[in-house]
């Protein structure tokens, strides 16, 4: 099992856990990034890296909000 490093990043800077309203759980070969209270100011590009002895990868997902409703858009 190798040991993946995780990073998440909003327009950016880096989110950290304790922020309060996003919460980052890694398991394994998993990270999930969740957003309290979605509002119009939580839109932009978000980041997520991982680093493990291979290299680094990077994607990125832009998140708009619309009203009530958010859409999330992965980009390659």
């Amino acid at each position: 099992n190798q040991e993946v490093t995780w990073k998440w990043l909003k327009n950016e800077t880096e989110i950290l856990n304790e922020e309060g309203k996003y919460t980052i759980t890694n398991n394994g070969n998993q990270t999930i990034l969740s957003i309290q209270k979605v509002v119009d100011s939580d839109k932009g590009d978000y980041t997520c890296q991982l680093e493990n002895k291979h290299g680094q990868h990077e994607q990125v997902i832009q998140l708009r909000v619309k009203g009530m409703i958010y859409y999330i858009l992965i980009l390659n």
